[in-house]
């Protein structure tokens, strides 16, 4: 059963079951004030036939005919029978029907006082008047039919508003549903269509965007905005990639043919240029894999560190790789230094962090020197590692980050255009912030530790 179905079924079966509690409530508080309303007509009546026949000692045509005239309302099918305190009968209005009554009732008033009862269609009131003189019993039996025809006329109403009402509600509640659910089935057609070829599509928001179904449809769009822009970065990256990978590739191929041509002579250049060809391959396959593992379960794992021992290691791997690379290593003005350098991160993701930098300051740089301050700023701690190279427009320092993007700066130099978008990505995982900027006209990259 769909959620429309459900929400229209527990909304009309509510309403129904409201409807009759109500009902039953008024009908059942009807028939109460109805009851109670025609025991009050009775006890008046039977009171001013005991009044009267205290005023007078003896019962004769003429009392009784004055007590037979002594109505307030008129009762239907009445029956009245009043007692002495012997249980003797009397007076009686009654000719040929007669009421059930037993010596048990006159005691059980004596007790009570009074007593309320139903027999068959008549409802029989009687009470104990205990005067000073003489006491006496009275019971009046009649058929409350105008009371009765009201009670079923509501009931008949009320039956009738229950047949009108409940198919309403029903097909009503069905209906509202269905029609402010309707976004529903446009959003579910939608996710439906969407496919590799027909990722832009999108939810039409109208009416009231703020309630539940506009803010998903919002965020849904938002949604496929987000994969969209995803997809076509995955897309733009794998044609990089293939870019990448087919240059050093070309060159291996047109080396080897050229040398098929010549077998009896092996060039010693031509095997330089195809190590150098495969390390170029190899450092893309690395970064590639690096990029693909930042995001694995545990690859931001965080322990205790010093910055300046990670420092000094990355200075070691740089320089292993090359000899000429000079780099001056400064701490400014840091309060409690002990503590300071003390950090959480992932040793193995810093390192690459910082070794990236390096060999874009050593690639990069004029006379291949890089400096490397560490630093406080808002109390955070900073690392600044820069280089004498050519700065960047403004243009290429917005694009810095994205993979395979390369500066003019980068002519006639190695690289894959990659390292720093590993420096993003880590730095991300890591929660720090990395940032270029031109300080003291020198390539700036600074490392912020959160």
């Amino acid at each position: 059963m769909t959620i429309k179905s459900k929400i229209s079924l527990f909304i009309s079966i509510f309403f129904t079951l409201l409807f009759c509690i109500v009902s039953i409530f008024i009908v059942n508080s009807f028939s109460n004030f109805r009851k109670e309303e025609f025991e009050t007509r009775l006890r008046e009546r039977a009171m001013n036939m005991i009044k009267l026949l205290v005023e007078f000692d003896h019962i004769d045509k003429d009392i009784k005919s004055r007590i037979d005239k002594t109505k307030i309302h008129e009762l239907y099918n009445e029956k009245s029978l009043v007692f002495d305190p012997d249980y003797n009968l009397i007076y009686s209005n009654i000719d040929d029907t007669q009421i059930n009554w037993s010596t048990s009732d006159l005691d059980l008033l004596k007790r009570d006082q009074t007593f309320f009862k139903k027999e068959g269609d008549n409802e029989i009131y009687g009470v104990f008047y205990d005067s000073d003189d003489k006491d006496y019993f009275a019971l009046i039996s009649a058929n409350d039919s105008y009371g009765k025809r009201k009670v079923n006329y509501l009931i008949s109403i009320i039956v009738l508003s229950g047949l009108v009402f409940i198919p309403l509600t029903w097909f009503i509640s069905f209906y509202l549903v269905k029609n402010q659910l309707k976004p529903l089935d446009d959003f579910h057609l939608k996710v439906k269509s969407i496919n590799s070829l027909n990722q832009e599509t999108k939810l039409e928001i109208t009416g009231d965007d703020n309630n539940e179904i506009g803010l998903l449809g919002t965020e849904f769009n938002h949604m496929i905005d987000r994969i969209t822009a995803g997809y076509l970065r995955q897309k733009e990256f794998t044609s990089h990639v293939s870019h990448e990978f087919r240059t050093p590739l070309a060159r291996i191929s047109a080396q080897l043919e050229n040398q098929m041509h010549q077998p009896q002579t092996v060039n010693p250049d031509f095997i330089k240029n195809i190590f150098k060809d495969i390390n170029q391959l190899r450092e893309l396959i690395d970064s590639l894999l690096i990029l693909s593992r930042i995001e694995e379960k545990g690859a931001s794992l965080r322990e205790w560190i010093r910055i300046d021992e990670a420092i000094f290691n990355s200075i070691t791997i740089i320089n292993s790789e090359f000899k000429d690379f000079k780099i001056n290593f400064d701490i400014l003005e840091i309060e409690d230094v002990e503590n300071r350098f003390n950090i959480q991160s992932n040793p193995h993701l810093l390192e690459i962090t910082l070794v990236n930098l390096l060999r874009n300051a050593y690639l990069y740089s004029e006379h291949k020197i890089a400096f490397i301050e560490v630093f406080e700023a808002d109390n955070k701690l900073c690392v600044r590692i820069s280089n004498d190279g050519q700065t960047l427009t403004e243009k290429e320092c917005k694009d810095i980050f994205n993979p395979f993007v390369r500066g003019r700066n980068s002519q006639n130099k190695a690289g894959n255009g990659l390292g720093l978008r590993i420096v993003d990505r880590i730095s991300k995982s890591l929660n720090m912030n990395v940032s270029y900027s031109i300080y003291n006209h020198l390539n700036s990259f600074t490392l912020i530790f959160n």
